[in-house]
Parts: C-alpha cells; structure tokens; sequence
C-alpha cells in the first residue's frame, strides 16, 4: 500500500492523450521560475551561489550554548568525583566502627541493615537493578553460577584440609557447640558477612564506579577496596592465630600477614567481581562467598575437636 501511494503521487493525471500530457509539462516548465532564483530569494542573495550569513547573535547564543555545556560536563564531573569520595569515605567509617566500636552482638543485625541499605543507596545514585546485580530475571543465572563454583570453592577447601590442617586453625572455633557452628556457618556469615559485604562492593561500589569509569576500573577499584576493607580483620586475627604467636613474635611477621591478607582478598574481590559481572547477579558471589567461609570455618572447627 505504501509504495502504491507513493507510486501514485508522483504520476501525473492523464486527463487526454500524450499530446495533453506533453502540454501540461511544457506549461508547467514555463510558469514554474528557475530554482536557483528560488533559493535565491529565500536567502536574501543575488543568485544561486549566494550563501546564508550568521548573524553576530546566532554566533553569540551558539558560543553561550557550548559555554554551557562544558560547565554542566564539569559540574557533572565534579559531583561524580564527590559522590565516589564519599562513598570510600563511608565505606572506611563503617570498616572502624564495625571491627573498633561496635560490640560483636550487633554484627549480624547492623551489616544486614547495612546491606539493605547500600542497595537501596545505589537506587538512590540511579543504579538501576542490573548495573546493582538484583535484577529478578538475572537471579537464575546467578544462582546456577553461583552453585557451580561453591561446589569448586568447597572440594577445594576439602582438598587443602586433607594437605595441611594449619590453615584452619581459627581461635574462634574454639569451644564452640555444635549449635553455636550452625549459628556462625548458617546466620552470621551468610547474613553479616556475605550479604553485606556482597551488596556493598559487588553491588554497589562496582556498580557506581562502572558506570562512572567503565567496566575494568571499576572492577579494579572495588577489588582494592576490598583489599583494604580486610587490613583491621586481618590484624585482628595475628592476635587469635596460634595463641598470638605472629604478635608475639615481633619483626616483620604480623605487617607481613596483614599485608599478604589485604592483597590475597583483593585479588578474591576481583574473582568474586567477575562471577557478578559475567552472571548479572549478586547471588552468584554471594553463594561462593558463603560457602568460603562457612566452610572454612566449619572445618576449623572440626580440625580443634
């Protein structure tokens, strides 16, 4: 239909014969003024190779509009830079108030709330659900990646346990019932510290940073972070390891431990990064960053009965 009407448009009615046809073209051709006059007229200039002139307000208002445009790129830019320093300033407020000042009762309570709401500050930034990995129709996938690869995480701790025991051992294991493992492995790990942790650098901070850097900073970045974010966990554990025998022992050991734990997490943070940027979902780290630790500390458990 539309190719016939167009076909139609531009056929000329035939009221007669050729000879009308040719006639009604040859009056048309003599009435209808050359088209370079046209133009011409419409331009204010004397023929067909006038040109228009820009008047000096039209250059005016078009160097106003690009004076504008780079002061809202700069002010955008310089609200981006803000917005991410406050959130590695927050970031670091929140690492010291949760390893100095909070009591270890809270935990659970005040990380889970501090999840929730990471995700809902990142809604509030203009993430959308995919760039903040909780999209509902990406929560499969991530489920199904995030099962394969705990399953790896797990025979791999199962494997390094049957080499060596010294890794596991972990003061905090020590004397616990077997009601109090489950609480660690089932509540307080999945809930204060994967969800939280998760939310936070896979969600947020990687979320926000790629989209304001691009996919490899971002993913470079937040792995640092997380590094970083396990310098005072770290620290804390030379005292629970072996009695304190890394403290005790004076030297080089302990800074080296806290150093070696930063980069090795980091470098976790980066695979855990990845699992969330290839699946589309939080639940894919998630459940690998459960399983870690849960079961590490199941087995450290188990290694001190």
């Amino acid at each position: 239909m539309i190719a016939y009407a167009v076909a139609s448009a531009w056929t000329p009615a035939r009221k007669g014969g050729h000879g009308d046809d040719r006639g009604a073209r040859r009056r048309t051709r003599t009435q209808q003024p050359h088209s370079g006059a046209v133009v011409a007229s419409h331009l204010g200039g004397r023929g067909p190779a006038a040109s228009p002139r820009r008047s000096p307000e039209s250059a005016a208002s078009t160097a106003t509009s690009v004076a504008e445009a780079m002061h809202m790129t700069n002010h955008t830019d310089a609200a981006t830079r803000r917005t991410t320093a406050g959130l590695v300033l927050g970031t670091a407020a929140w690492n010291v108030l949760q390893n100095v000042a909070l009591p270890r009762w809270t935990y659970v309570w005040v990380n889970a709330a501090g999840g929730v709401g990471a995700l809902a500050l990142g809604r509030r930034l203009g993430l959308g659900t995919d760039e903040l990995g909780t999209s509902r129709r990406r929560l499969r996938r991530g489920l199904v990646i995030g099962a394969a690869a705990g399953t790896a995480v797990a025979l791999g701790l199962a494997g390094l346990w049957m080499v060596s025991r010294e890794p596991f051992r972990d003061a905090r294991a020590q004397g616990l019932s077997a009601l109090g493992v489950l609480y660690e492995a089932g509540v307080r790990i999945p809930l204060g510290t994967a969800f939280f942790e998760e939310a936070l650098f896979r969600g947020l901070l990687l979320g926000w940073l790629t989209k304001r850097y691009g996919a490899r900073r971002g993913l470079l970045w937040s792995s640092a972070l997380f590094g970083l974010w396990h310098v005072l966990p770290t620290w804390e554990a030379t005292a629970l390891y072996q009695g304190g025998s890394l403290r005790t022992a004076g030297g080089w050991q302990a800074p080296a431990a806290v150093l070696g734990g930063a980069v090795a997490t980091g470098a976790v943070g980066a695979a855990f990064g990845v699992l969330r940027l290839r699946s589309g979902s939080l639940a894919a780290p998630m459940v690998v960053h459960t399983v870690a630790n849960s079961g590490a500390f199941v087995i450290a458990w188990l290694v001190q009965r």
